[in-house]
């Protein structure tokens, strides 16, 4: 793995090590560093044939996208299964 996806992979980790809130792992988004990188491989990958290192770096970032999207859609059903039990509650 290049260093640039175990930075990203790296701050996903501490992210989330930092207890962080529903609304924080749903805001959660990769760094811009990270956002620019995935933008030239595609880019690259549209112009020419991305070479294997890059398909390698490219198909990491998409794994790792994978993993926050997956993080995110758990957080807002949690959400909504507190506001769900909140209603109930309530009533």
């Amino acid at each position: 793995m290049a260093i640039r996806q175990a930075a990203s992979y790296d701050q996903f980790i501490e992210f989330m090590a930092s207890l962080p809130s529903l609304d924080e792992i749903v805001a959660y988004s990769m760094s811009p560093e990270a956002q620019a990188r995935i933008r030239e491989l595609l880019d690259a990958n549209h112009n020419r044939r991305l070479t294997d290192s890059e398909n390698i770096e490219l198909d990491e970032y998409e794994r790792l996208g994978r993993l926050i999207r997956r993080a995110k859609i758990r957080a807002f059903e949690k959400m909504e299964e507190l506001k769900q039990n909140t209603t109930q509650t309530t009533q």
